[in-house]
């Protein structure tokens, strides 16, 4: 015991460090409780909403592919009709044939320009989902971080 007194007396270590251990022991405490913790539980939802609203706005991507791919194949469809009445009456029927043609067009523009605005209108409401979770997260953690961890 004395051998400990002597070194802590050339380094020069008193009672008041045992004092200041206890007291950044408190201060590490009360921090770890009070900002520690509510910084890393707002990161961590942060990070699950804004993943998820991803993975919403993948799924949306998704299914305007498959709304392009069921086009695609309508198209080939209207597309081989009016094929196989060309090659049948191409010369008696030419009239009729652009007609069914123009329809065949005007239909599948109808298709593709209502499934371009729906994957856009529900791209858009991902997207001011996202601002707006982003946002809210965002007043949340500076309140937290700057308002003394009281919301």
């Amino acid at each position: 015991m004395e051998l400990l007194r002597s070194i802590f007396a050339q380094i020069g270590i008193n009672k008041t460090f045992y004092v200041q251990f206890v007291l950044i022991v408190v201060v590490y405490v009360f921090l770890s409780k009070m900002l520690f913790k509510p910084v890393l539980t707002i990161l961590v939802t942060r990070k699950h909403k804004t993943l998820g609203l991803r993975k919403m706005a993948e799924d949306a991507l998704m299914e305007s592919d498959t709304s392009s791919e069921e086009f695609s194949k309508e198209w080939n469809i209207y597309e081989q009709k009016a094929k196989a009445i060309r090659n049948e009456g191409y010369e008696k029927n030419s009239k009729q044939t652009n007609e069914i043609i123009k329809e065949a067009n005007r239909k599948a523009m109808q298709i593709l320009g209502k499934r371009r605005s729906e994957t856009a209108t529900q791209i858009k409401d991902i997207e001011a989902r996202l601002d707006k979770d982003v946002s809210q997260i965002s007043d949340f953690a500076e309140k937290k971080l700057i308002g003394g961890g009281r919301a």
